[in-house]
């Protein structure tokens, strides 16, 4: 593999087991052993009809006090309706979950991943990917901060929510006039001109798991080298008095104004290709 690259795997839904029977509920429904599930150690396993009939495929992936299935969207109506009939008597609760996100990263590279993410080798291959299953309700953590935020192109993908405060324009600008940045997990790269972008006399605070890109081309005011996501999330849970609100005014009029020199643009493109035909 020479490219490494990841997609968003929206093809997925997500199935809750909850209850005191789960583990014997599972066990008996199952073609794979629920018993060498864990955390660290999802399974693949399918589900047969009485008579030994396919009827889907899926990951089950243990959380605390609960087993997450993972499954196509094609089997995900009819399975949520079997599991429900096949539960009689059983002490447990099943529900869909809207609050996972799943994704398959290709790479090259072995990568340090953070606590609050699943990650797993495919156990069908090795060969198509490492499998990550997110939480997207930390992203409230990142609504309850409330600071304008610049995303990389992987973290605005994962990072869709649209009341989120997240800008895409004029970021070279924004960090000339800010006093203070927070780069969780991204290094002072090409992207930021190693640094240069950022206004020279703010204060940087950079999160990485990495050391080497938590020091990169310029040096942090204060380096913390961890989790990035449980840094936010754990700096969201402090009472902080804040108003950003004029900052935001200024960022959402360069936005809509940089969207509508891009539509002009869109239109100008089209009446050229127009006249040329």
């Amino acid at each position: 593999m020479k490219t490494e690259y990841y997609f968003i795997n929206n093809d997925t839904r997500f199935i809750n087991i909850a209850g005191d029977d789960r583990q014997e509920f599972l066990q008996g429904l199952i073609t794979n052993d629920i018993n060498a599930c864990n955390r660290n150690n999802p399974i693949y396993t399918c589900i047969l009809s009485p008579q030994g009939k396919f009827l889907a495929d899926f990951f089950v992936i243990e959380l605390d006090g609960s087993y997450l299935i993972e499954i196509h969207n094609r089997f995900f109506d009819n399975i949520l309706q079997k599991l429900q009939l096949y539960k009689l008597k059983s002490k447990v609760i099943i529900s869909e979950n809207n609050s996972y996100l799943s994704c398959v990263l290709f790479i090259n590279k072995k990568i340090t991943v953070p606590n609050h993410l699943i990650s797993f080798q495919d156990p069908r291959n090795n060969n198509i990917g490492i499998r990550y299953t997110l939480n997207t309700d930390n992203s409230s953590s990142l609504k309850k901060l409330g600071f304008p935020m610049y995303v990389s192109g992987m973290a605005r993908g994962l990072l869709s929510i649209e009341d989120l405060p997240i800008y895409r324009h004029s970021r070279k600008k924004s960090l000339r006039e800010t006093d203070l940045v927070i780069m969780a997990g991204t290094p002072c790269d090409f992207r930021l001109d190693y640094g240069k972008h950022i206004n020279h006399k703010a204060k940087i605070i950079s999160i990485n798991l990495s050391k080497q890109e938590l020091y990169l081309n310029r040096k942090p005011y204060h380096g913390v080298l961890g989790d990035p996501g449980m840094f936010l999330i754990q700096l969201s849970q402090i009472d902080m008095e804040t108003d950003w609100d004029a900052w935001h005014e200024i960022l959402k009029d360069r936005e809509q104004e940089r969207n509508q020199e891009i539509l002009k643009q869109t239109h100008l493109f089209f009446l050229i290709t127009i006249a040329q035909e």
